[in-house]
């Protein structure tokens, strides 16, 4: 991953106590025994993470409206008329 590079992961929303967190989710598929992702993981070697395992159907219209979702959201976070922004918090 370059300087500057973004990922945006899915997330899911999860409670703990009174408040709510947000979760990244990435995608797997559980072979033999074992997860495999379908992504790498920014982390790094030996961390110890908590899986919480969602059975998601094969549905390709929930895909690809995730997928539309992402575009639209990275048109709108990421352009540079926001950064005026960034120039202000940086004061």
């Amino acid at each position: 991953m370059g300087d500057g590079e973004r990922i945006l992961w899915p997330c899911t929303v999860a409670k703990r106590g009174q408040t709510e967190v947000m979760l990244p989710a990435v995608d797997a598929i559980y072979e033999h025994g074992n997860l495999r992702l379908l992504q790498p993981l920014p982390l790094p070697e030996n961390t110890h993470v908590r899986v919480a395992v969602e059975l998601l159907a094969d549905d390709s219209e929930r895909k690809e409206w995730l997928e539309q979702s992402q575009r639209r959201l990275l048109a709108v976070w990421d352009n540079s008329a926001d950064d005026v922004y960034n120039e202000l918090l940086s004061r």
